[in-house]
């Protein structure tokens, strides 16, 4: 694998989905993005610890992946914390969401049944990590708003369908869930899109490693 390609640096996104690989890769233009699936990637996420922060699960994942393919590698781990819930389900979908996804949305709605308090945050951690082990960047991006009745909207992966915005500074947005919003709409909400923004910004990064 070369380094550069078309003049793009060239990085691993650690993902084996298709739907998140290509909402990634629209983001990331400065780069030449390549998926697990691409590289048919067999390696498990099993030895990340899952009691970490969510930044530090972040980084281990980018770890393991660039070192073993020695590139530039970024990952993300997501987090749903339900006040009503006591910040369930926090970890608990970590790493097999694609597995049990639409099972684990179900859930969470029967969970809350009628409760009316459906406060929620959603946290994610993106992470860079280049092979030579000292040029690494932590972005973390929160939203918060609260869990619907039921699943609404088709543009969106995981909890998008579930949860709607509440008091966010784009008020028109406010009711909606984030899968109801356009793209271009997501962009300026979604924690995801906003901590992968962050990365295209710094393409050229040379900075150490830290949080931001």
């Amino acid at each position: 694998m070369d380094g550069i390609t078309n003049n793009k640096r060239k990085a691993i996104i650690a993902t084996n989905n298709n739907m998140k690989f290509n909402e990634i890769k629209g983001l990331l233009t400065k780069f030449d993005c390549i998926s697990l699936q691409e590289l048919e990637c067999k390696i498990n996420e099993e030895t990340i610890d899952s009691k970490e922060s969510i930044q530090n699960r972040a980084l281990q994942k980018a770890e393991m992946f660039s070192k073993y393919f020695n590139e530039i590698c970024l990952a993300d781990k997501a987090m749903l914390q339900i006040e009503k819930l006591n910040g369930w389900p926090g970890n608990v979908c970590d790493g097999c969401f694609d597995l049990i996804g639409d099972c684990l949305v179900d859930l969470t709605l029967e969970l809350l049944g009628n409760y009316k308090k459906r406060n929620a945050i959603f946290t994610v951690a993106t992470a860079i990590y280049y092979p030579n082990g000292k040029n690494i960047v932590i972005f973390t991006e929160t939203l918060e708003g609260k869990i619907t009745g039921e699943a609404r909207g088709t543009n969106g992966l995981g909890f998008d369908k579930i949860f709607e915005l509440s008091n966010n500074h784009y008020s028109r947005f406010n009711g909606k869930t984030l899968a109801e919003l356009t793209n271009e709409e997501k962009k300026l909400v979604s924690p995801m899109r906003k901590a992968y923004k962050k990365v295209s910004d710094m393409a050229n990064i040379t900075l150490p490693y830290r949080y931001i």
